[in-house]
């Protein structure tokens, strides 16, 4: 055993009942995610509306939907309905999340993402990282990881 940590066939699996492994993986998802949101949010700061806005793929996809589909279909389906088994409005459409009319403005869509980010991390930290998901989307059948 290498502190909490033993190696395995090539693999380095975790000691589920190592309390300070624990924490420290969950303290390293959290800085993982953070470092990533806060690459989006960065490299978003400081364009206008038209420019959230602006197509940049054939598809017509655009920024402030890429933000839209990580604060619906990543932070809120993954920690709040999957980890934490909250029912949300809705349901479970996963193509939606893309498209933002545009009664909905860019700076509504950064806010939500913000909250969902908060939301998310409270769920981890309040989760054991072995707790089974609470709920499990329909349309992944038995597909687990």
């Amino acid at each position: 055993m290498i502190g909490s940590r033993q190696r395995r066939a090539d693999k380095t699996v975790l000691d589920l009942n190592d309390e300070d492994a624990m924490d420290a993986t969950k303290e390293a998802l959290l800085k993982s995610l953070g470092d990533q949101r806060a690459h989006v949010l960065g490299a978003l700061e400081g364009l206008d509306a038209a420019a959230l806005r602006r197509p940049v793929l054939p598809t017509n996809w655009n920024c402030v939907g890429m933000v839209h589909h990580l604060a619906l279909d990543v932070d809120r389906l993954w920690f709040r309905h999957v980890v934490a088994g909250e029912h949300l409005d809705g349901g479970e459409d996963a193509t939606s999340a893309w498209k933002v009319g545009a009664e909905t403005s860019p700076e509504d869509v950064l806010a939500l993402y913000r909250d969902e980010i908060e939301r998310a991390n409270v769920i981890i930290e309040a989760t054991p990282l072995d707790a089974a998901p609470k709920h499990w989307p329909a349309h992944f059948g038995s597909w687990r990881l």
